[in-house]
């Protein structure tokens, strides 16, 4: 939250005559003062986080964001609203730990079912074993390498649980040397986790601020992949992800941060 700012305003009036055009200056003067005045005071009702058991669609009506910052994150669950808590970064699936003192480079690449896919060599799996194709054999005899702990899901499920991430990982965030992250199909899907583009591009930038902190940490983002064309998923009553979708957040993502390093990502077959 941000705090509430105490403007002082001191207004100096200086003696002038009593011509109509002194006394419409002192009155706009005045005018002023009690505006501003009105606004140190005024009660940040935008900034109070929304109330747990409020009705929603989706975890973007659950979430404050303020000139574009997101300023709290909840989640939808059975229609309604409950705050972010230490149970939506909690994960069974226990990733392989960072050796700190390890002289080899040190890389944490954040994302959902897809990089779990791409870093363990079995595609879609939440607990699975660590196959000879996957990323992580590929990288284990020349990085100290490690993935999010779980599936990552929406971006503000990366606003809330990525410092908790990270500590499960190594307990200095900014020990590692490459920094990989995505988010974007879960944000696209119509269901729950879909989120607003506004608030997609919110919980982007905040993201990606906690890990710019880290000074010396190469990031580099991975676009959403794109679809052939518009598929539903077989999980039963979710909606359909719908490319153009895909690509219009893509779109934001790389408006987000120009500065960072933005590469699509495909696969193959």
């Amino acid at each position: 939250m941000f705090g509430r700012h105490t403007k002082k305003v001191t207004v100096t009036v200086q003696k002038e005559t009593g011509s109509p055009a002194a006394l419409a200056a002192m009155l706009r003067r005045l005018v002023w003062l009690a505006l501003l005045a009105a606004w140190a005071v005024a009660p940040a009702e935008t900034e109070v986080a929304v109330p747990a058991g409020t009705p929603c669609v989706m975890d973007s009506d659950c979430t404050t964001v303020v000139d574009g910052n997101i300023t709290s994150v909840g989640f939808c669950f059975g229609g309604t609203c409950r705050p972010a808590d230490a149970s939506d970064c909690a994960s069974n699936w226990h990733e392989p730990a960072i050796s700190p003192n390890s002289s080899l480079p040190k890389y944490f690449m954040i994302g959902d079912s897809i990089s779990i896919g791409i870093w363990t060599g079995i595609d879609g799996s939440h607990d699975p074993p660590l196959e000879p194709g996957g990323l992580y054999q590929l990288l284990k005899a020349t990085h100290e390498a490690t993935h999010s702990e779980g599936n990552a899901g929406n971006s503000l499920r990366g606003v809330a649980c990525l410092k908790t991430w990270v500590a499960h990982a190594v307990p200095d965030p900014c020990i590692f040397d490459k920094v990989s992250f995505n988010f974007g199909i879960h944000d696209t899907n119509g269901g729950t986790e879909h989120t607003r583009v506004a608030t997609y591009e919110a919980a982007l930038d905040n993201v990606t601020r906690q890990l710019r902190q880290c000074k010396n940490t190469k990031l580099l983002y991975t676009t959403t992949i794109a679809l052939a064309s518009n598929i539903t998923s077989s999980s039963p009553g979710a909606s359909p992800f719908i490319n153009e979708d895909i690509v219009r957040y893509n779109q934001v993502a790389k408006q987000v941060r120009k500065t960072v390093l933005f590469a699509p990502f495909y696969i193959c077959k």
